[in-house]
């Protein structure tokens, strides 16, 4: 197949994933090229190494002289210059003789635009809707500020229903849309109302291998310092633990949101929890740091999929997780780790005391558990997934 890509987002789990996907795909013959944003290009991952052409389509600036004053018209024209971008490079893949083009979530508006443009058969693979116009947990910015005065709340309630249904209107642009999970597809469903087709990541177990170290005496975190990821929850799960044996807790993110980090380290303070922050890390300690783990703590809020628990798992290292969202489809209670029922901290404290007391027994969790990425979550199958839904497409 002739397969285009088209991607907008920084380094993380996601463009990891399609990284891997691409890769796969180049790997089985596929004439891969890629579409991008110049904002995409940060270095993580490149893809010029593994396609056969990066178009990299500029984005008009869309900064208003009026400042943080004009957050609502600042927000209208970058949604009017990521639009002009999609145009074009529709138009490109259009005339460029593709079979089949692979869309990917926009960093900006979620839902790429890009949609409405395309004439060649597409799929958009889209982890969750854009979660703040329809979760009251993870509502933020300025539309949260603005419905905490009275007066203003009806103009809110409207902007944000303008958004959810500009959201289903692209989404249902696309000839497939493809989700990386089940609980992913049921939040597509209650989203937009639309069908999805579960297409399944996986893990480079070459590369995701456990490091022969000593294991210290902490549990670690993966993923960006923010609100959604539940860094608050870990950090009181951890607290719970008895003082006489309570871990450190390690965190690796690529990104931090400033003001949640601020208020993770003074809370970490006040729980007397040692949290130590590590950003922007190479694959080699970030795979000495995941090996000499007691266990992976993963507290995300909802998390569609989640991607780093199988990577602890190629480690060798157990997770311990809160039992929502995707989590539910990578962690198997007692085989790749332990799966609380509920956000107490004093029972997620009671998992991770279970296996600092009970060596033997997290070591064989962490065993099952890359076994279980071997069998079940490997990349080539993985490649197969994603092969055979844009195969679909044709």
């Amino acid at each position: 197949m002739r397969i285009a890509i088209w991607y907008n987002f920084l380094s993380g789990g996601a463009k990891r994933a399609l990284y891997h996907q691409v890769k796969g795909l180049a790997k089985r013959g596929h004439h891969v090229e890629s579409w991008c944003t110049p904002q995409s290009q940060d270095g993580y991952l490149p893809f010029s190494e593994i396609v056969q052409s990066e178009h990299v389509i500029p984005v008009k600036d869309w900064s208003s002289p009026l400042g943080r004053l004009s957050w609502r018209i600042e927000a209208r024209r970058r949604s009017r210059a990521i639009d002009e971008h999609c145009r074009i490079c529709a138009g490109e893949i259009d005339t460029g003789g593709f079979d089949v083009v692979l869309v990917n979530a926009c960093a900006y508006t979620v839902v790429s635009q890009i949609g409405r443009y395309l004439k060649t058969p597409n799929a958009l693979y889209l982890p969750e809707p854009r979660r703040w116009l329809y979760e009251a947990v993870l509502q933020m910015g300025q539309s949260v500020k603005m419905q905490k005065i009275p007066f203003l709340r009806p103009i809110a309630a409207y902007m944000r229903q303008m958004e959810r249904d500009e959201e289903r209107e692209l989404a249902g642009y696309y000839d497939s849309i493809l989700v990386n999970s089940l609980y992913s597809r049921e939040s597509l469903l209650r989203a937009y109302g639309l069908e999805s087709r579960v297409c399944y990541l996986g893990v480079d177990a070459s590369l995701f291998s456990p490091i022969e170290v000593e294991k210290g005496n902490y549990v670690v975190g993966l993923g960006e310092i923010d609100e959604r990821k539940g860094v608050d929850r870990a950090l009181r799960a951890v607290a719970a633990v008895e003082k006489t044996k309570r871990p450190q807790l390690v965190w690796i993110g690529n990104r931090a949101n400033q003001s949640y980090q601020a208020h993770i380290e003074s809370l970490a303070e006040s729980l007397d929890v040692d949290f130590a922050p590590k950003l922007m890390i190479g694959d080699e300690e970030l795979l000495e740091i995941l090996s000499g783990a007691i266990a992976m703590i993963y507290t995300s809020r909802l998390e569609p999929f989640g991607l780093a628990p199988l990577e602890a798992s190629a480690c060798c290292t157990p997770v311990v997780a809160i039992a929502e969202g995707g989590v539910r489809e990578t962690v198997l209670d007692g085989v790749n780790g332990l799966l609380a029922t509920h956000v107490d901290p004093a029972l997620i404290a009671a998992l991770i005391s279970k296996l600092i007391d009970e060596p033997e027994y997290a070591r064989s969790l962490g065993v099952q558990g890359r076994q279980l990425v071997i069998d079940k979550w490997n990349w080539e199958q993985a490649t197969s997934n994603i092969e055979s839904c844009l195969q679909a497409l044709l």
